[in-house]
């Protein structure tokens, strides 16, 4: 079988960069009861006899939901996409594992 999953990523760049608020967001976050980054996850899947285990991270570039709900009522969506998918594209080239979230897959 395979098996996709997307999740927040705790070892992102700005989580580094605001290790404070971070730990303050962590400690009152009951949305999330576990908090991952992709090395946790490819141990996981290894100990569970998963192979061909692949990663892409995403949302290297992002801004507070009221923020970019602003911006989605005053600009195109298309282009908003557009700019979060060229700033996928360019950060993931520079900083690899470390967007704002990321998608595994693995076969079993």
């Amino acid at each position: 079988g395979k098996i996709f999953l997307l999740l927040t990523n705790e070892g992102a760049w700005y989580k580094n960069l605001f290790k404070k608020y971070n730990l303050l967001r962590k400690n009152n976050c009951r949305e999330h009861l576990f908090h991952f980054i992709p090395g946790d996850i490819r141990i996981l899947l290894e100990n569970n006899h998963f192979s061909y285990i692949r990663f892409k991270s995403l949302d290297f570039v992002r801004a507070p939901i009221f923020i970019e709900d602003m911006l989605f009522k005053i600009c195109p969506r298309i282009i908003l996409r557009f700019l979060f998918r060229i700033t996928d594209v360019f950060f993931g080239n520079i900083f690899n594992d470390k967007g704002g979230s990321f998608i595994c897959s693995a076969v079993k």
